[in-house]
């Protein structure tokens, strides 16, 4: 059976094989060494192309998952993590 501590390492060092995906704005608290994320953004600028809007989308979404995936690792009941897509100025 796979302790608390050996799970989000586990998930750590999955996380070294993903594409790198870095948000503008990432709200975080750092428990025994461990970061988790519970508030993630990301800026678009105005005039941005269909399909940058979508990549955003889809690496806020991932990283959420991760997120959500590290405080049910550690076994948060409940855990929230919230995310915004911002199209234009903030």
């Amino acid at each position: 059976m796979t302790g608390v501590n050996d799970t989000v390492a586990n998930i750590q060092y999955n996380l070294a094989y993903e594409e790198k995906l870095l948000l503008d704005y990432i709200g975080l608290e750092i428990h025994n060494g461990v970061q988790y994320e519970y508030f993630l953004a990301e800026v678009k600028k105005p005039g941005a192309s269909p399909k940058e809007r979508e990549e955003d989308r889809r690496a806020l979404v991932s990283e959420m998952k991760l997120s959500l995936n590290k405080f049910l690792a550690v076994g948060v009941h409940q855990p929230c993590v919230i995310g915004f897509l911002i199209q234009g100025k903030c």
